[in-house]
């Protein structure tokens, strides 16, 4: 059976924004995912999980989704937000992206997320 795929829009200038301040390294595994997302027409949901609707160090995430880039490795991630699509049911929207889990005063992908949702 094929894999389910969900359609990824992004947001453009916010991903810019996140990759300005991210090594070079980062920019290649977002540019190879986004690559396969668009010859597959989606990411596999097996790929997607369910952010944590308030997490640990007090981000709050509620009905946002994240993938690992790259999946093996997991060490930057991309949040999105469900959208609606013209042609399909819905698509995601990665709308933040950065490290997961960083040393230091570096904000995390999550914290970055939480804060262009405006806290919510």
């Amino acid at each position: 059976m094929p894999p389910v795929l969900v359609p990824v829009l992004f947001a453009e200038r916010q991903i810019a924004h996140d990759l300005a301040r991210l090594p070079d390294r980062a920019a290649i595994e977002l540019a190879r995912l986004r690559r396969q997302i668009e010859r597959e027409g989606g990411l596999p949901t097996s790929h997607i999980k369910r952010c944590e609707a308030e997490g640990p160090d007090g981000t709050r995430l509620p009905d946002c989704f994240k993938t690992y880039v790259p999946w093996d490795e997991d060490r930057w991630g991309l949040v999105m937000i469900a959208v609606s699509h013209p042609t399909r049911t819905f698509a995601l929207r990665a709308f933040a992206y950065g490290l997961r889990h960083p040393t230091g005063t570096t904000a995390s992908v999550y914290r970055i997320a939480d804060r262009r949702l405006g806290g919510v």
